[in-house]
């Protein structure tokens, strides 16, 4: 289904608010990640500091790391964090995986995994049913790299077990996709592969490779998110195409947000395009409390010259993926990076959290802008849940 691409220039349900994390500092935002458990978010930069806000988004902790963190996750009261080792384009091995306690973030992390290749994202799951926490790591590198188990095997001590020996794991989730009883893995694949691959979990310690969607490499795939947008039973895929840092750095109308149904037998048929140019980080979450999927993207390489709003868009879903478009007043504030989603305000509804990186050609003068009003993060505060609440205590009355 093809999108409209009319953009209001509003953004109907949310207000805006803009913590003072990182004031008078060139934005460099690597992470932006919220912890429901511990009502924690989490934002980390270039400079490799981890700074831990609170629900009303002051900054509690922080602790600094050898290299930007780029991944986080809890486990059994223990933070597991991803540092990246080199930005840039590598083939170096100086990524890391640290942990700390959860009241220990001050102190030196303990480094858990070590000589990762330009880490990009983690999974945590028990792959083999063994009741043990096993570790999954994209190792994105630049002309090799590497998707790895690390099997746990007890007391701290890991085996890895290489999935995959190919540069580009962008991203992992964990997800029983072939309803077999056992935890699949679905894997993105970017650096001229361009892929979504499923690695079916056959039992013990054995997976099946399998390509769930293929794009020419030009289509520069960026991310995917699993989610029932026709409430058939079938998990769909939301994926965003628009990489454009390679060997073709020019517009591409090919670039966008889709979303690929599910047949049902694990076969995906495109059923919706919205172009967006250079679109990078995609979510899904019913934002409004409608009953039905909206999503919320952003780009990293959008056309600054024509259309420089589109830096970040939200889709609401009407009816049957018929979606309109909008953004926020602030959106060219900053580069975003990064995005999650999360309720930071315990209000039980989803916020989405924005991290500006502007260490990156752009126009000069959105360069200079950016100097001069240095936002780090955004965080988009979903009003739904309390205009409900505030209607439904009036229509008491």
């Amino acid at each position: 289904m093809p999108a409209s691409t009319a953009l209001k220039p509003e953004l109907d349900g949310f207000s805006v608010v803009a913590p003072s994390l990182g004031k008078g500092k060139y934005p460099l935002t690597t992470l932006t990640r919220y912890e429901a458990a511990t009502n924690t978010l989490w934002v980390s930069d270039l400079r490799k500091w981890l700074f831990r806000l609170d629900g009303k988004l002051q900054v509690t902790d922080s602790v600094q790391l050898d290299s930007a963190p780029v991944d986080i996750a809890l486990d059994n009261g223990t933070y597991r964090v991803l540092t990246i080792g080199v930005m840039d384009p590598s083939e170096l091995k100086k990524g890391k995986l640290v942990q700390f306690s959860n009241a220990q973030s001050s102190r030196t992390p303990e480094t858990l995994l070590e000589g990762l290749q330009r880490p990009a994202a983690m999974v945590v799951a028990d792959l083999n049913e063994d009741n043990l926490q096993d570790i999954v790591v994209c190792n994105y590198g630049n002309n090799t790299g590497l998707l790895v188990w690390y099997k746990h095997l007890g007391q701290g001590k890991y085996q890895p077990v290489v999935l995959k020996n190919s540069p580009g794991a962008r991203k992992a989730e964990v997800v029983d996709l072939d309803k077999g009883g056992r935890q699949d893995l679905v894997v993105l694949f970017a650096q001229g592969t361009e892929a979504i691959k499923v690695f079916y979990n056959k039992g013990e310690g054995e997976f099946e490779e399998k390509n769930l969607v293929q794009f020419p490499p030009v289509y520069g795939l960026r991310y995917f998110e699993l989610a029932d947008f026709n409430q058939d039973g079938f998990l769909d895929l939301l994926v965003s195409n628009g990489d454009n840092a390679d060997y073709s750095p020019v517009l591409k109308p090919y670039h966008g947000i889709r979303i690929l149904l599910n047949d049902g037998t694990n076969k995906f048929i495109e059923a919706y395009f919205y172009p967006m140019l250079g679109a990078s980080k995609v979510l899904t979450r019913d934002f409004d409390k409608d009953g039905d999927l909206d999503i919320a993207a952003i780009s990293f390489f959008p056309d600054f010259k024509n259309v420089p709003e589109k830096g970040f868009v939200y889709l609401r879903e009407e009816k049957g993926l018929a979606l309109t478009a909008s953004t926020f007043a602030q959106s060219q504030m900053g580069h975003w990076l990064t995005m999650k989603a999360g309720d930071y305000d315990q209000d039980e509804d989803e916020d989405i959290i924005l991290g500006s990186f502007t260490y990156t050609p752009a126009p000069p003068a959105l360069q200079e802008k950016w100097r001069k009003e240095v936002q780090n993060i955004f965080v988009l505060r979903n009003q739904k849940v309390r205009k409900m609440k505030k209607v439904s205590a009036l229509d008491k009355e």
